[in-house]
């Protein structure tokens, strides 16, 4: 016999048997959070809470497909504003509209299943909103989270399928970033709670991770300007080597749902992913893998672009075309490999390997004083790597190119000095639980002739600087004094510094042009750097100074 798990939500404390909503929130999330829909359906499935009431208010509001339920008094009372004193609060009349416009996207525009019905097709179920149309309900709870979604009914013989209900907040005040647009927060709360709800439809037990990466995409897709997903894309670029699937991303996952609509330029993936996890036994990288196969895509392939598209955001958006939003992403965490830069040849050994849809950036700052380098990874089945050699400043932004290859093996790049950096991307897109171990090797060959008689300049390093010290290789072709001059972003004068160098290359920490900028705040700088009549110009950062 199936036996219905179930949570108790009363209103106004919003209590679940055996603790309050913010007890199912894991310690060391910071509040408030997005969602509490991950947390309460985690609660269910671990068959935790036994009972579920809906919160009871005295008003509501009818759109055509939804009901609104709300309260003029006490702690979730609504702004009394009506600006077409209509008896209706603004509130939530804005709510139904912003409801009524994020379905008409899923449902006319997207093709995808209208929410379950929550009374006519539950005779039992006469306590759950009157009719069939969607209730949201408005609380005070912008101090937990924007909102929330719970799963309820199933119908009869569908355990995978359920009806549910939505909460989101009067007023969203206490949202940090949105105390003069609350609007905006109350638009992407409709559009992500709401199209939990739709998932319902496919798989209330779909893969947490991929419900909420979703629910993020969309709520984006349909309120573009907001950009709200962006708050949460740290978490994801500050960790490459975390499981892409991991409850530890959760929300900055949603960097992959966008991913696939902008590299297939196809809105529809998304449904039929959706689609494919109401198949039986399908999980969620199962249904990806299976709607990009329709396309005539390998995940392989798929995930390779994937972490090379990560890449190319924040400071480095501009040397290809990728995310259209890329000058808005923060900077993916690289591990520079400064300390073998300048050796002819090396190993890179990590402690500890990649896992199972997880990768690494290893960043090399170029030698010109050498044409080739050979670059060999020993790994495992299920892992590949991009070589992507970045153009140097000033040249066209798409004057890059990438090599994606099967590895182990090896790969030789010839005419480095073409190039500003090179960056080795390790990636594992097996979906198959494992530890990745790996080992890259490197070796430089031929010289490259440089001008006799002029100075050379390499790219500062390491950039950006976490201790403030920055370094500026280069070769002299003569004893001299070589000075620094150093401003800020906007252009104001910080200090000018001289240095004694003599005749040869000066790449070493112990003999480059160094630069303490351990007392300087965290941000952007401009270095120029002069040796006789040669002048060079560079940018650097320092940041998380530690």
């Amino acid at each position: 016999m199936l036996r219905r798990l179930i949570i108790i939500l009363l209103f106004p404390a919003c209590s679940l048997t055996g603790g309050t909503v913010e007890q199912l929130i894991p310690a060391g999330v910071k509040l408030p959070t997005k969602s509490l829909t991950p947390y309460i359906l985690q609660a269910t499935r671990e068959g935790k809470y036994v009972q579920r009431e809906r919160p009871e208010l005295p008003c509501f509001y009818d759109t055509p497909n939804f009901r609104v339920w709300y309260t003029t008094e006490g702690d979730s009372a609504v702004s009394s504003a009506d600006t077409n004193s209509n008896s209706v609060p603004d509130w939530v009349e804005t709510a139904g509209e912003l409801l009524e416009h994020s379905l008409s996207v899923y449902i006319d525009s997207l093709g995808y299943n209208r929410p379950l019905p929550d009374s006519s097709s539950f005779p039992d179920a006469s306590d759950v909103g009157g009719d069939d149309r969607i209730d949201f309900y408005i609380l005070d709870i912008d101090n937990t989270a924007y909102g929330w979604t719970v799963d309820e009914r199933y119908p009869v013989g569908q355990i995978r399928l359920r009806s549910g209900y939505s909460v989101i907040d009067n007023d969203y005040a206490n949202i940090p970033g949105y105390a003069d647009h609350t609007l905006d927060a109350l638009a992407v709360t409709c559009a992500h709670e709401l199209f939990h709800l739709v998932q319902f439809t496919y798989d209330a037990m779909e893969d947490i991770w991929w419900m909420e990466a979703t629910a993020v995409f969309m709520e984006d897709y349909i309120f573009d300007a907001v950009n709200d997903y962006i708050n949460y894309l740290p978490i994801f670029f500050d960790n490459p080597d975390e499981i892409l699937t991991s409850s530890t991303l959760l929300y900055g996952s949603a960097i992959f749902p966008r991913f696939l609509w902008e590299f297939t330029g196809d809105i529809n993936i998304i449904h039929n992913v959706w689609e494919n996890c109401s198949e039986p036994f399908v999980s969620s990288i199962g249904a990806i893998e299976s709607a990009c196969e329709h396309r005539e895509i390998d995940f392989n392939q798929i995930f390779a672009n994937f972490t090379l598209w990560n890449l190319f955001t924040g400071r480095n958006c501009t040397y290809g075309k990728f995310y259209r939003e890329a000058e808005l992403y923060p900077e993916i965490s690289t591990n520079d490999i400064n300390e073998y830069e300048f050796q002819d040849s090396g190993l890179f050994s990590p402690s500890s390997g990649l896992y199972k849809l997880s990768c690494s950036y290893l960043w090399f700052y170029q030698r010109r004083d050498r044409k080739n380098i050979s670059l060999e990874i020993d790994c495992p089945s299920g892992m590949g790597a991009n070589i992507v050699l970045l153009a140097n400043p000033g040249t066209d932004a798409n004057n890059f190119y990438q090599t994606i290859s099967s590895f182990p093996g090896t790969v030789s790049v010839d005419s480095l000095y073409r190039y500003e950096k090179l960056v080795v991307i390790p990636f594992v897109s097996s979906n198959t639980s494992s530890v990745y171990d790996y080992e890259l090797r490197w070796e430089y060959s031929g010289e490259t002739a440089l001008p006799k008689d002029e100075p050379v300049f390499w790219s500062p390093y390491p950039n950006p600087s976490t201790d403030g010290m920055v370094y500026f290789p280069c070769y002299v072709p003569n004893d001299g004094k070589i000075s620094l001059a150093v401003f800020t972003a906007s252009g104001e004068f910080v200090t000018d510094e001289e240095q004694l160098i003599y005749t040869g290359f000066h790449r070493g920490k112990n003999s480059a042009m160094s630069f303490d900028g351990r007392n300087l705040a965290e941000g952007v700088y401009t270095a120029i750097l002069k040796f006789a009549d040669k002048r060079y110009k560079a940018k650097f950062a320092i940041v998380g100074k530690q």
